[in-house]
């Protein structure tokens, strides 16, 4: 009995991590951005799992549905030709008339990506393979600028090395300060 169990529980470790193997790698990462709306994971389908001529459909399967750029969209693609025609490597489908703009949430930023007959173009994985969050303190987000950053940062008469979160508290406290004189 033992040398006929052996085999078929090799057997189904096998098939279980065959199956495990096979079943989309982005679904895990789909599932959380649809949940938390967060920018690294949206950052991640778009640098891994999204590419330049996927459809629509495909896209929103990944993200959820897009909202459609409605107000503003005129500026929006005349800003977008002048880019494109001062670097056309940037943007070599052009920019028509009948291309549609749908955007997705990430944490404090949104991206917006440009469609043509319902496939995506103009997309670069490559610009999407670094997150830079922005730093929340006390309800005041504040894009992390690493140029901003000094050696040392004093708070309540000590010194500390400067980290982001401290930057950022040194930040709002200049700021609650030059607002009570």
């Amino acid at each position: 009995m033992k040398q006929v169990a052996l085999p078929i529980l090799v057997l189904l470790v096998v098939v279980t991590l065959a199956v495990v193997m096979a079943l989309p790698s982005a679904s895990v990462e789909a599932d959380h951005y649809q949940r938390f709306r967060d920018g690294k994971s949206l950052y991640t389908l778009l640098s891994s799992s999204i590419g330049r001529g996927n459809s629509l459909q495909d896209v929103e399967e990944l993200l959820g549905p897009g909202n459609p750029m409605e107000a503003g969209v005129e500026d929006y693609r005349e800003s977008l030709r002048e880019t494109a025609r001062s670097a056309p490597d940037s943007y070599p489908d052009g920019v028509f008339e009948a291309d549609t703009f749908m955007s997705w949430p990430g944490s404090d930023r949104k991206v917006t990506l440009q469609f043509r007959s319902g496939y995506l173009v103009n997309f670069s994985p490559e610009q999407f393979t670094t997150f830079y969050p922005s730093y929340d303190l006390a309800g005041q987000a504040e894009p992390y600028d690493e140029s901003a950053m000094e050696s040392g940062i004093g708070i309540a008469g000590r010194e500390f090395s400067a980290t982001p979160l401290t930057q950022a508290k040194s930040t709002a406290e200049d700021s609650a300060d030059s607002t009570e004189k």
